[in-house]
């Protein structure tokens, strides 16, 4: 399996990513027999499980390729109240996620007083502000987030998401993919991704190239029409 690559179907028979999508699995349903929503690209609402097989892909991946431990330090940008949050936080990391989204910054608030975890929730922007934690994070992640700002701003995130980083700490992103994407500024080939690299001074995890494995997909069911398929990086400082 590719780690810098845009998806395929085949990538969830990896037996890695397989497991972290069981992992996941178990922990939407505990959620759900809770009573608990969460957040999927900032919609709040009661789920059981990820149905759609490229939002599995986007997360698992994540965490299958990321060797991560409980006792990390790790941040979230744009992803209040998601699974993957929910997920870390749960596992005993301690977890801080930024987001601008009232309605999610308080339901994530409200569950870590509640489960009594070390999660806790910025309600600021990256993009206008500072934060504080420079040089702390083991592991920064950004999911589906960075490509609904302009190349300028995305630049800017992945310099300032670096920061957050200590020596060894991981970047990981995931993101829309190709000329046909419902967001106006998502990359569309390889050049574009390693731009990002550039801009957050970062190396490339075990010196992978990105890689664009040219399959498209339908991907959202209001516009079938549209083929394009989701990527990943993962940097390392």
């Amino acid at each position: 399996m590719k780690i810098n690559s845009t998806m395929m179907r085949e990538d969830l028979k990896d037996p890695r990513i397989a497991e972290s999508v069981r992992q996941l699995g178990r922990t939407a349903r505990a959620l759900f027999w809770q009573g608990t929503p969460f957040a999927h690209h900032g919609i709040l609402r009661h789920r059981w499980r990820l149905t759609r097989w490229h939002e599995q892909w986007e997360y698992a991946k994540s965490l299958a390729v990321v060797p991560w431990e409980r006792s990390w330090n790790v941040v979230d940008v744009g992803g209040a109240a998601s699974l993957p949050v929910y997920h870390l936080a749960l596992e005993g990391c301690t977890v801080t996620t930024l987001d601008q989204d009232p309605e999610l910054v308080e339901a994530t608030r409200k569950f870590s007083e509640e489960k009594s975890l070390a999660l806790a929730v910025v309600e600021r922007s990256l993009v206008h502000e500072s934060v504080d934690g420079a040089g702390e994070a083991d592991w920064v992640f950004c999911h589906s987030f960075l490509e609904s700002h302009s190349v300028e701003t995305q630049c800017l995130l992945c310099k300032k998401m670096s920061e957050l980083l200590k020596p060894g700490g991981i970047l990981t992103l995931t993101f829309q993919y190709g000329e046909e994407c419902l967001v106006p500024h998502a990359p569309n080939n390889e050049a574009a991704v390693m731009k990002w690299l550039e801009n957050s001074g970062l190396n490339l995890l075990n010196d992978e190239a990105f890689v664009d494995n040219e399959c498209r997909y339908s991907l959202d069911g209001r516009m079938p029409e549209r083929q394009f398929t989701l990527g990943s990086l993962f940097l390392i400082k």
